[in-house]
């Protein structure tokens, strides 16, 4: 194992090896900790990374410790670029938030048969069955809609669907899905909607057909 020979510092140019969920950048190491053997670093892309270990720079995939020391002009550079992100990424969270709400109003208006979400409930997945019932009962359809536990929903439409209306009407009943398995990691990713967010969600919401629904 090789071991890292160069200095440690403030200024110090490094660079990040990344891993299977990051990729790897230059940067600077703006603090150091001694005692606590840390130090942490701003990359050149804004990435912030604190409380690295100085065991780092050793290991099957280290860290680099490069030969340009920078000084404080380029620290103070790299702060301000970093607040410039975390300023821009803020009023990009409030625009996202700004246009859920409005789109959500927009859906109730639409949708007058269904109940949106009552505050002091925000997880109520007994909501969502409600819904899916009015939802499906303004379509005209008799459905069975069951409950299993509190992420699924099992909707049951009449078997003589053409596969159109089945299709469209499991579109509808998705809606109220809020995310998808990701069998590469292993976990279920959330995706924020309006309609989720207006009228309810539960991780997922099984439809298929059968002849006394």
């Amino acid at each position: 194992m090789q071991q890292q020979t160069t200095a440690i510092e403030v200024g110090r140019r490094i660079h990040y090896p990344g891993d299977v969920a990051n990729h790897s950048s230059d940067g600077v190491v703006v603090a150091i900790n001694e005692s606590a053997e840390r130090f942490d670093s701003i990359l050149f892309d804004g990435r912030v990374l604190r409380g690295i270990s100085f065991r780092a720079f050793t290991g099957p995939r280290p860290w680099l410790a490069l030969d340009r020391v920078h000084g404080p002009a380029l620290i103070d550079a790299m702060h301000r670029k970093v607040a410039e992100i975390q300023t821009n990424r803020a009023i990009e969270k409030a625009a996202a938030e700004h246009a859920l709400q409005a789109a959500g109003a927009a859906l109730i208006a639409a949708h007058p048969h269904l109940q949106a979400i009552d505050p002091t409930k925000p997880h109520d997945s007994n909501l969502v069955g409600k819904n899916l019932r009015a939802l499906l009962k303004a379509e005209g359809i008799k459905a069975s809609v069951r409950k299993d536990g509190y992420s699924a929903y099992y909707v049951k439409l009449p078997v003589d669907l053409d596969v159109a209306r089945f299709d469209e009407l499991s579109a509808l009943c998705r809606r109220f899905q809020a995310g998808s398995f990701d069998g590469m990691t292993d976990s279920y990713e959330y995706r924020r909607s309006a309609w989720t967010e207006t009228f309810g969600g539960v991780q997922y919401v099984f439809v298929s057909r059968e002849r006394n629904a």
